[in-house]
């Protein structure tokens, strides 16, 4: 099941044009980085207590994420790992979601000298994904804050 969802995040990225490498394919150190941030994700389970080392298990692998010379400061990381990790650990988020919030982060984290609609669009696509996942509006919009945070930072 792991290889089906690491294939569905991989061929997501081949779809997003702006966000892949040169050439179309994500490096496989990057892809590698990618499986570790949806363990990490999926590792979140609805009612559980979400430790320590989970957040920063998940903000080390957030930035591994980043593969450009300007990365996200380690606060701003923290913020959406803490906010999302809230979040997420209250409802249920399906293996599907997982794959697509794993993307966007990967994009986020990678988003320099994508153009402001590109930026927008993944925020918002956060943003509808974490709250189908049964998060309340407030705490959407909180990520989505966060997630335009970083974006601002790696631009």
């Amino acid at each position: 099941m792991k290889t089906l969802v690491l294939c569905a995040v991989v061929s997501l990225g081949l779809l997003q044009p702006g966000f892949a490498q040169r050439g179309g394919r994500i490096p496989p150190a990057q892809q590698a980085n990618i499986q570790k941030l949806q363990s990490d994700l999926s590792a979140i389970k609805a009612n559980s207590q979400v430790t320590p080392a989970m957040k920063q298990q998940l903000a080390t692998d957030l930035t591994a994420m980043a593969q450009g010379a300007t990365k996200p400061s380690p606060a701003a990381v923290q913020q959406l790992v803490n906010d999302l990790t809230a979040a997420l650990s209250a409802p249920s988020i399906t293996k599907v979601d997982v794959a697509k919030l794993t993307q966007d982060f990967y994009q986020v984290m990678n988003s320099a000298g994508i153009s402001q609609a590109e930026a927008d669009a993944v925020s918002a696509d956060i943003q509808v994904i974490v709250k189908a996942s049964g998060v309340t509006q407030a705490q959407a919009q909180t990520i989505a804050a966060d997630v335009k945070a970083i974006l601002a930072q790696v631009k």
